[in-house]
């Protein structure tokens, strides 16, 4: 099964999860409109923040989630 985080999180809170779980993507859930995933982030995408210099602490996950 793969983690989940919510969207509203911030990403040091998904890299968290990550880290611990070994994972390495998160489903992502819309808690207020449905409990249902609404999209994946993956490494890459907590990567690619860290290396244009963003606080994990202060972006969150639905500003790097990929468009479908």
């Amino acid at each position: 099964m793969t983690p989940m985080v919510e969207e509203d999180a911030h990403l040091a809170a998904a890299a968290y999860l990550m880290k611990h779980t070994g994972a390495r993507t998160l489903e992502v859930l819309d808690e207020e409109r449905t409990p249902q995933p609404v999209g994946v982030i993956t490494d890459a995408e907590l990567a690619e923040a860290e290396a244009d210099g963003k606080d994990l602490n202060d972006v969150r996950v639905r500003d790097v989630l990929p468009l479908t």
